[in-house]
């Protein structure tokens, strides 16, 4: 009879000590749900040219939205269920300059696409100066205000800009294309340096509390690349040069060939020679002028406060406003090389359907990006239906392993700064 009533009173203590443990952890779990369902979203904002909107790419492929996955796991644990937790607006566009305008005329088409009464929008794969860099930060500050989100909660911005008021023909090949050639070096200083800082300052004072990522551009063109397909390519892009009925050339010839058996089968021309010249200095000049404008920029800025504990020890430039990013393309990532990581233009399958594009003059062949065979309606509702750029808009512009490079470049330095943003507990 005791050794019954001792059992009973076990197993009730037991049954008491299970519930006491079990409204623990529902506690504990109720109470993390409740935090993370108070923790307001991350805010992404991405501003600049072709490169940075990510020509030619799936949003899933483009490294704004790879660097949006990547934080949106840092702050769950390794597990993005909420892709909602990182908000990411993007206002970048294909054709974008980063100067601000200056002009009459340039003033009156910046405010057609600036201006709050019913602005015109074009499709970001549509290349197209407007809005101007300069203007996509108005843009996007009046987006966050329209959506009662107060600018101070932008975190992130990534932001780019410069060699579309260069010009990449000018740059590309002045003397093929009749373009003056002008000095790199000039160009690099004025745009992406002294231009560059004046835009960092409006982004900083338009979203105070955010952490500016500015990454750097890549050599178009190096002695790796097949000087044929590359000379047919500019002809097709910027020359008017007419299709042939049956053959596309050295375009049709190069889907045959590894690349490296093309361009070591020519010794390369003073051509190549010289656009490979001018790629390389561009990436170097424009890249060193961005450091320096991202530089001068943060000297002239507090720091924004630096979390965590001192173990490790933060890194200097933790609490940094602005940080470049280098994004190192070596020679045979360039154009239509071994290892290109790069869009290029080739010969379009029969079985291949152009969307909006049955009369353009370019139809045998095609950029091969992921978006070639929807961008001819894009370009229709631009009013460029039969433009040739255009349509062939991603030829040039990094790919599916390019803007992956580009992601791993930026979150390499994210990562180091990460635990002393406070971005996780957001």
């Amino acid at each position: 009879m005791y050794r019954r009533q001792v059992v009973r009173r076990g197993a009730l203590l037991s049954m008491i000590l299970l519930s006491i443990i079990a409204q623990q952890v529902s506690t504990t779990h109720i109470s993390r749900a409740t935090n993370r369902s108070t923790q307001r979203p991350f805010r992404m904002l991405v501003l600049g040219d072709s490169v940075m909107w990510g020509q030619g790419l799936a949003d899933e492929h483009k490294f704004s939205y790879l660097v949006r996955q990547w934080i949106c796991e840092q702050r769950n644990s390794g597990n993005c269920r909420d892709k909602d937790d990182v908000q990411i607006h993007v206002e970048a566009h294909s054709g974008a300059v980063i100067a601000k305008p200056e002009k009459d005329n340039q003033k009156k088409e910046e405010d057609r696409f600036t201006r709050t009464n019913s602005p015109i929008r074009y499709p970001g794969e549509v290349n197209n100066v407007y809005p101007t860099v300069w203007g996509q930060v108005d843009l996007a500050h009046r987006y966050y205000l329209d959506n009662s989100i107060p600018p101070e909660e932008v975190d992130l911005i990534l932001v780019n800009g410069g060699i579309n008021d260069m010009g990449a023909p000018s740059l590309l090949a002045p003397k093929v294309l009749g373009f003056l050639a002008g000095n790199i070096n000039d160009f690099a200083r004025k745009y992406c340096e002294d231009d560059m800082k004046l835009l960092l300052e409006k982004v900083a004072n338009n979203f105070p509390n955010a952490r500016i990522v500015v990454p750097g551009y890549f050599p178009l063109v190096s002695l790796n690349t097949p000087e044929n397909l590359l000379m047919e390519t500019i002809g097709y892009l910027f020359l008017g040069k007419k299709e042939k009925a049956n053959n596309a050339e050295a375009i049709e010839e190069e889907s045959a060939n590894p690349p490296n058996e093309v361009a070591a089968s020519h010794k390369p021309s003073k051509s190549l020679v010289h656009m490979a010249n001018r790629s390389r200095d561009w990436t170097v000049a424009s890249n060193a002028a961005l450091a320096t404008a991202v530089k001068s920029f943060n000297s002239s800025r507090a720091g924004l406060p630096v979390t965590g504990n001192n173990s490790p020890a933060p890194p200097p430039d933790a609490s940094a406003r602005a940080l470049f990013v280098p994004v190192l393309f070596s020679d045979e990532n360039a154009y239509a090389a071994k290892s290109a990581l790069l869009w290029k233009l080739i010969r379009k399958g029969p079985d291949v359907v152009l969307e909006c594009a049955e009369t353009n003059p370019l139809k045998n062949l095609i950029a091969n990006d992921e978006l070639q065979t929807k961008r001819g309606c894009m370009c229709e509702q631009a009013g460029k239906r039969n433009d040739v750029i255009c349509m062939r808009a991603g030829a040039f512009h990094p790919n599916v392993q390019g803007a992956e490079l580009y992601f791993r470049s930026i979150t390499k330095e994210l990562e180091r700064i990460f635990p002393f943003t406070g971005w996780a507990s957001k």
